[in-house]
């Protein structure tokens, strides 16, 4: 595989940039049997240059349907349901275990000489339980969240490292949120994130978590702060792993506000999520771009909140439903570099503000 494009902060990508990379043909995505993970899923589909899209599902039979029903309509025998619970130890091992005889077994049953091997696994699979705060005490939702949002995507990615060509390409899906984060961290704790021991990344998110529920601790105003802190982890040990396994590449990415069952929380001022397909598109084309490895992803933003990845995408109004089209740019950034110095939450206009519960706002099918 030709190098990739040496980025720097602020480097913005043109069309071209995004050609002549090693495309992906064998692909695993985590939490793919609806929102965010299906339109992966499908966009991937939507390639002729993909051959097999392995869906990891914590229910299996639901994946199944969507492989025997939209998907092979969509891609015929090229998509495949993995059962996969990312927490789960056992269940990790089952899926390598299936995944690995699929890719070393023919049409007819006969093994190869030569086995196949993945070229690519999106960590899709999250939770998103700062909306819960009724039912959770801050410590306990940052600490689930870091077991699925981190320690899920981490667990999974070194299960499948045997079934990894040596140049594949790992894309966790992040968030901006990370990086909002990683500003109000306390020096001790933001030095642990940005140093180059995952362990040590570890310690620090789980001593932060549990400072979560100290009314007059450091990380009382922090918003969101089970999803950003383990989003924050998991962008530290993107970095980490990029330095670690040079011959391959780890991307951050952020696909920005999605409209999915998970996210019932919007900024005060107007910013509402998009439809999931618009986010599937930017982590896709972050899959097929010439971006170091690395790098944490993230949209631009224009005036009314609606500038996405390369290309001539939808934007939608308020209403969800007429569209129009604009080309944008993307700024590539690393991990640890966003974030320092910040001093309260900002969102995508550059405005602070407070988050707000709008259960109102999600569609009913979720």
């Amino acid at each position: 595989m030709d190098s990739p494009q040496v980025l720097r902060k602020g480097t913005t990508l043109t069309t071209e940039d995004l050609e002549g990379v090693r495309t992906p043909r064998r692909v695993l995505v985590t939490g793919a049997n609806r929102g965010l993970g299906l339109e992966i899923v499908k966009a991937l589909l939507e390639r002729d240059d993909v051959d097999k899209v392995y869906l990891g599902c914590r229910d299996f039979e639901a994946g199944t349907a969507l492989c025997c029903g939209e998907l092979w309509d969509l891609g015929g025998d090229r998509s495949e349901a993995v059962e996969l619970d990312v927490s789960d130890g056992e269940s990790i091992k089952r899926a390598v275990d299936y995944v690995s005889k699929t890719l070393a077994a023919r049409d007819d049953g006969h093994v190869q000489k030569s086995r196949e091997y993945l070229d690519a696994i999106v960590n899709n699979a999250g939770i998103f339980l700062d909306a819960e705060a009724d039912i959770y005490r801050k410590s306990a939702a940052a600490r689930a969240s870091l077991a699925v949002n981190f320690e899920g995507a981490m667990n999974v990615t070194t299960a499948f490292l045997p079934l990894l060509a040596d140049d594949a390409t790992v894309v966790n899906v992040s968030s901006r949120q990370a990086a909002r984060t990683l500003g109000f961290l306390e020096p001790r704790h933001r030095d642990a994130f940005e140093a180059n021991d995952i362990e040590a990344v570890r310690r620090a998110a789980y001593e932060v978590a549990d400072l979560l529920d100290d009314d007059y601790g450091p990380y009382t105003t922090l918003a969101t702060p089970a999803h950003g802190l383990s989003k924050c982890a998991l962008n530290a040990w993107t970095r980490i792993m990029a330095q670690q396994r040079p011959e391959m590449r780890f991307l951050a990415v952020a696909p920005g506000q999605l409209r999915t069952r998970h996210n019932p929380v919007v900024w005060e001022g107007g910013l509402r999520p998009r439809p999931p397909r618009l986010g599937a598109r930017v982590v896709v084309d972050a899959l097929y771009g010439a971006h170091a490895s690395g790098s944490f992803l993230a949209q631009t933003c224009a005036s009314d909140g609606t500038r996405f990845l390369r290309g001539e995408y939808e934007t939608h109004d308020d209403s969800w439903e007429s569209s129009a089209t604009q080309v944008v740019d993307w700024v590539v950034e690393p991990p640890a570099a966003i974030g320092p110095g910040t001093s309260a939450p900002v969102d995508s206009h550059g405005r602070t503000g407070s988050l707000r519960r709008s259960q109102e706002l999600l569609p009913r099918e979720y």
